[in-house]
């Protein structure tokens, strides 16, 4: 009996490590989470639950305590539940990176945060990241956003294979935003 109860206990034993070192940590709309990447511990996974068509942002700026860029040259890689590469920003060479891509169906995805090169990188720093799905305006419609100096910003969809004038107004403030459009092909 005593051999018995060691067994069990060290089969729950060895099984707690595993269960601790699979959690993910969930990514959700408006949250920024924050880590490191180190040489330990090179790539860092998220997980979210995403529904087909929807476009998501997942923003990755590279800030030391002071909010200067360090050194980490960071990549992201989005995959399915089935481990499947839905887009990655591996040919990015930005210390700020972001992923934009429109998700191909309802599943339950996967981040990973990582280094230029992962385990063969050399970059080491602090990451903070993001999940945006911004909102989707029609042809005809308006939408009305605030940014700030203080690293916000507003981001739209417009679904659309044909070419439109898409025309811009600042309303108030002194703040010049930047506006940037991208377009998303059947590629991502």
């Amino acid at each position: 009996p005593m051999k018995r109860f060691s067994i069990l206990f060290m089969i729950a034993f060895l099984l707690i490590p595993v269960t601790m070192v699979n959690a993910q940590e969930a990514l959700e709309v408006g949250t920024v989470l924050t880590g490191d990447i180190t040489n330990a511990e090179f790539e860092v996974e998220y997980t979210f639950t995403g529904t087909a068509g929807n476009v998501v942002i997942i923003n990755m700026p590279t800030k030391d305590e002071d909010g200067y860029s360090n050194d980490l040259s960071g990549q992201i890689i989005l995959l399915d539940s089935s481990n499947a590469v839905i887009a990655d920003t591996a040919n990015d060479y930005n210390f700020d990176v972001a992923l934009v891509t429109q998700l191909p169906a309802d599943d339950d995805y996967i981040v990973i945060i990582t280094r230029e090169d992962g385990r063969s990188g050399d970059t080491e720093g602090n990451y903070a990241v993001e999940l945006i799905v911004p909102d989707v305006i029609g042809m005809a419609d308006s939408a009305t956003g605030a940014v700030s100096s203080e690293g916000n910003a507003a981001y739209y969809v417009i679904n659309s294979e044909e070419d439109f004038v898409l025309l811009y107004g600042k309303s108030a403030g002194d703040f010049d935003p930047e506006i940037s459009i991208s377009t998303l092909n059947e590629n991502n």
